[in-house]
């Protein structure tokens, strides 16, 4: 999969636009970039899913491993901003180029985006919160064994000290 990514990208790369192209040319090619960009945060949604399901369950490996791969998805959602960049600069002026009917298939994915990250930013957001619960939870049961272990070393120890005559006979 990452191999056609990376092919996908670098054909995506070579179709950086150009202001003196007609939206014909440049918009489809934005198209393409923004239809990757949309399945790859498609990718990161359902990996953040299973994260979520790795925070419910305690599952620490699991959710290493699924932190691990949301990584590697993330270094591409990085590989392909930079191809929206040429874009995002000038949209202003390319924006006015567009028909109607290219303004709006735009927004769509536009708007498919903002919904896939505002999905997995309040989600990752649950799960913080999630584990900084679980993180105060394990700190205070291991405060409460802390407290259990040196009031257990202190009663054994009262308890040897005792453990000998209290008095002595001194007249004797």
């Amino acid at each position: 999969m990452t191999g056609q990514s990376t092919g996908n990208q670098a054909s995506l790369r070579a179709d950086a636009p150009s202001t003196h192209e007609q939206p014909s040319v440049w918009a489809p090619r934005l198209a393409r970039v923004l239809d990757e960009q949309c399945r790859l945060y498609q990718q990161l949604d359902e990996l953040s899913l299973h994260q979520s399901e790795c925070v419910e369950s305690g599952e620490t490996e699991l959710l290493l491993d699924v932190l691990a791969q949301r990584q590697g998805v993330v270094e591409q959602v990085t590989e392909v901003n930079g191809l929206l960049e040429p874009f995002v600069s000038k949209w202003d002026s390319l924006a006015e180029a567009l028909d109607e009917s290219q303004r709006e298939n735009l927004r769509g994915k536009l708007a498919r985006l903002d919904e896939l990250v505002d999905r997995i930013t309040k989600r990752d957001e649950s799960d913080r919160v999630k584990l900084e619960a679980q993180k105060g939870k394990v700190a205070e049961e291991l405060g409460s064994a802390v407290r259990q272990k040196n009031a257990a070393a202190a009663y054994g120890r009262n308890a040897n000290q005792q453990s000998g005559p209290r008095f002595q006979d001194r007249q004797g």
